[in-house]
């Protein structure tokens, strides 16, 4: 079977190198082209050799090639990064799984109206196993509803993570609300007025040493707690939940995908 032919957009950041290093092992994936912004420092460098693997006889560039033409663009640049790439892809209709966050509101819309050229995945997560946490929690979400239930979520990242709370809490909590009814988001507690009332959902950000990424979900009722963990060990995740969306993404109709679409739910 031909391997799929792979873009890296953002090639010389730490996500990028770890995207390089993983698909160069990777027999399904063949790399056809490295990018990142004009006028980087390692432009012009074989992209192997900055990530510390044998020549892979593909230099650092400020565009795509036209030859060899890629099956499909995996972006970890910055939205800067993003929408100087997103216009190749839209017109030479090469699917663009993307992994930056930060887009703004008119960037993101651009990049909605791209997904009419060609097929877009977009995801405030990669990993696997957190989309497949976010289904658990509406399943059990659902099934509790109208059930006294305490709702509370603590996450932990690594102390360089810039938002708290992270936007794979955000929308854990959203799960939440869809399911269950309005909550009033309580971020931390201090203080002797500190009992919960009705409807408050707690969400609790721990920021310590160099974490990947940590989610807890409690439901707690009266009686019991259901509790619903996921533990990123490596941002690897991150990279192979890419190429997982990368090798669904290479065989679909031009569109807007999400990493439910990947999983089947």
């Amino acid at each position: 079977m031909k391997p799929i032919a792979l873009a890296v957009n953002g090639a010389c950041g730490h996500m990028g190198r770890r995207l390089v290093q993983v698909a160069a092992a990777d027999p399904e994936f063949r790399i056809v082209a490295a990018c990142d912004v004009p006028g980087h420092a390692h432009e012009g460098e074989d992209v192997g050799h900055l990530c510390g693997l044998a020549e892979l006889k593909v230099r650092i560039a400020p565009a795509l090639p036209f030859e060899p033409r890629p099956d499909v663009v995996i972006d970890f640049s910055s939205p800067r990064g993003t929408m100087w790439l997103l216009g190749a892809c839209t017109t030479r209709q090469i699917p663009l799984v993307i992994g930056t966050m930060g887009h703004s509101d008119a960037e993101l819309d651009e990049i909605r109206a791209a997904a009419h050229q060609t097929a877009i995945l977009k995801a405030q997560n990669l990993s696997l196993g957190m989309n497949v946490l976010a289904e658990l929690v509406h399943r059990a979400a659902a099934l509790m509803r109208g059930q006294p239930v305490d709702v509370e979520i603590v996450e932990r990242h690594h102390r360089g993570k810039k938002e708290a709370p992270g936007l794979g809490t955000l929308r854990l909590a959203e799960i939440v609300e869809q399911q269950m009814g309005h909550y009033t988001r309580r971020h931390g507690r201090s203080g002797s007025q500190s009992e919960r009332p009705p409807q408050e959902l707690g969400i609790h950000s721990l920021r310590a040493g160099d974490a990947a990424g940590e989610h807890l979900v409690l439901l707690a009722g009266l009686g019991e707690t259901l509790e619903l963990k996921h533990t990123v060990s490596s941002r690897d995740a991150f990279v192979r939940g890419a190429l997982q969306a990368a090798r669904f993404l290479v065989a679909q109709a031009p569109g807007w995908y999400e990493m439910s679409d990947v999983l089947g739910l």
